[in-house]
């Protein structure tokens, strides 16, 4: 009568409820403790009992009324199925949640006695929870424990690691390329365990430290080579996975393609996870190693499988990389498609991880697009919520943006300042991907350029000599990053070729520039194709060049060729730009 309790039918279940939660409070806390304790286990039997055919649906509401009734034991066991179930929904928040409830059920009630194997399945479901989530410092923090109950330590003496890195890595190679060197020992349950665990880790730490990344995960291949890998579950996904630790990092392209062929006899042509996740991680290769080929469509397929697997990890990270391609062939629309979904599935699975992928794609795409305004915001957003969240290398990533969107809009002082920040933050690290870097590099070769082009202007040799040698020096390092990272490579060249321009050595800048046009033609990089040509024009016409073609063409043919460009992508910003130099040429 009074309406403290409300009645309301759902999913054909009566249901009633109470109309405030602090009514409901106090009805609770009225009930004696032991009271409540026989009520809690008598709804929990009840919940057995009436839901047994969809039980998985009240896991979580189980755990909660055992443990509250104090059946440790029951708690314990629903609390690790509500684990499971969230995580397989990629509900991480909430598998985190259970995860360690139960771990802290299971240290209460077992204390000195606790079982370290059961100890390190629930702390390795916390971090594959925290990887789900996108909380990589976190992740690692866990998978490292779990390791280490297993016996797996990384050496503390630096001599020692580097001759175990070294021996690992001969053994990789002898072993992919000598085929009649075939181990085939039968995997047990902890080969397993501890493969799955470091290959977890490898994924968690690749936005925070490359070389750890890279060293640990080198261990892990030669341990997966002594095995039989067919007996392992999920075994050729992690050899495909080896494919981006030689080519992400800018090791060998030549290893990880040999690994890619090798890993293509074995797979399960019926397994659509196998066949899945080697097209992910075959895309990554062919992306950084400038093997573009044929443009595809994104495979909704992957995506949408990983994403009903749980492995939001996968299926962002697919969605990035097409997106950086899409990006870097001038296809804006389907770029901006791939940035449009990553919002969504940020939200549903609360991921971090994903609302950083989608920083990095977008603050890229609007810089291409040379809409420096908008991405000058973006970065800043981005940049503030990558360092926060623990994703390091992402923020460096963005902060090469940012100093190149202020060279653009002559701001030198602000990309000094955001150029430093870079270093400072490289400083601290090993060796970092030439990905993250490639940014930071072509920013600081571009901002040298300007440097040096002031100081011809100003007519100081002093200053002229000091500014070539660290164009220079900025200019080889671009360079050989872009040799690592295909992206970069048309960029790089044409910057070279400005460089020897600079400096007067006009032939030499036209074989620059020429391999930039190779380069952009054999990639497909029509953005940067384009700004090639624009950058030919601009110098053939200055009154101090001896060169009045290439290739034979003359300066006005690469005016068209750049204003056709220009126009098909519609990039509006380098329309007016090649405009001003008309204008300043009449």
């Amino acid at each position: 009568d009074r309406q403290l309790i409300l009645e309301r039918e759902r999913l054909e279940e009566l249901e009633y409820l109470f109309k405030h939660v602090l009514v409901q409070e106090a009805t609770y806390e009225s009930i004696l403790l032991q009271k409540r304790k026989e009520l809690h286990l008598s709804t929990a039997k009840a919940l057995e009992s009436v839901f047994s055919d969809k039980l998985h649906e009240f896991y979580g509401m189980l755990a909660l009324h055992y443990s509250r009734g104090e059946d440790l034991e029951k708690a314990e066991e629903y609390l690790i199925k509500a684990g499971e179930e969230a995580l397989k929904s990629a509900a991480s928040s909430e598998a985190i949640n259970y995860y360690q409830e139960a771990l802290k059920l299971y240290l209460i009630k077992y204390r000195e006695s606790a079982d370290p194997d059961k100890i390190a399945s629930l702390e390795k479901n916390i971090g594959i929870a925290f990887l789900n989530k996108g909380h990589n410092v976190e992740a690692v923090e866990y998978f490292d424990k779990v390791l280490a109950y297993w016996g797996e330590r990384r050496p503390k003496n630096k001599i020692i690691a580097r001759l175990y890195f070294i021996t690992n890595l001969l053994s990789i190679i002898r072993y992919f390329y000598f085929p009649s060197r075939r181990a085939r020992k039968i995997p047990e349950t902890r080969d397993y365990e501890i493969i799955d665990s470091t290959y977890r880790r490898g994924l968690a730490l690749n936005p925070l430290d490359t070389k750890r990344m890279f060293v640990d995960s080198i261990g892990l291949i030669k341990r997966l080579n002594k095995l039989d890998t067919i007996k392992i579950e999920n075994g050729s996904s992690i050899y495909s996975a080896a494919v981006a630790l030689f080519s992400f990092t800018g090791f060998s392209f030549k290893i990880s393609k040999k690994i890619l062929d090798y890993v293509k006899d074995y797979l399960n042509k019926s397994n659509k996870k196998s066949l899945y996740t080697h097209e992910f991680w075959e895309s990554i290769h062919n992306f950084i190693s400038g093997n573009w080929g044929k443009e595809l469509a994104v495979n909704d397929d992957l995506v949408d499988f990983h994403i009903k697997i749980g492995d939001v990890w996968i299926a962002s990270s697919y969605i990035l990389w097409n997106g950086f391609l899409k990006t870097e062939l001038g296809n804006f629309s389907d770029a901006q498609r791939c940035i449009d979904r990553l919002p969504e599935i940020a939200e549903v699975y609360d991921n971090d991880g994903v609302r950083g992928r989608r920083y990095l794609l977008n603050t890229m795409l609007l810089l291409k697009c040379r809409k420096l305004y908008e991405a000058l915001q973006e970065v800043d957003m981005g940049i503030s919520f990558l360092k926060r969240s623990g994703q390091g290398l992402w923020a460096l990533y963005v902060l090469g943006i940012k100093a190149n969107i202020y060279i653009l809009q002559k701001e030198i002082n602000k990309a000094k300042s955001s150029l430093l920040q870079a270093k400072n933050f490289i400083s601290n690290e090993g060796h970092i991907a030439p990905f993250y870097l490639s940014n930071f590099l072509q920013s600081q070769f571009l901002l040298d350029l300007y440097m040096l082009e002031k100081a011809f202007i100003s007519d100081n040799k002093s200053k002229i000599s000091q500014s070539r040698k660290i164009a220079h020096r900025s200019g080889k390092a671009a360079l050989r990053n872009s040799k690592k990272y295909a992206a970069a490579r048309t960029e790089a060249f044409k910057l070279m070729g400005l460089y020897h321009w600079l400096r007067g050595k006009q032939r030499k800048a036209l074989v620059w520039w020429n391999k930039s046009i190779e380069a952009g033609k054999q990639l497909g990089a029509l953005p940067e194709l384009s700004r090639t040509y624009m950058e030919i024009r601009k110098r053939l016409l200055e009154p101090e060049s001896k060169q009045r073609e290439l290739n034979g063409i003359k300066a006005e043919g690469y005016l068209e060729k750049a204003r056709t460009m220009f126009e098909e992508m519609d990039l509006q910003w380098d329309l007016n730009e090649l405009d001003k130099l008309e204008y300043q040429r009449v």
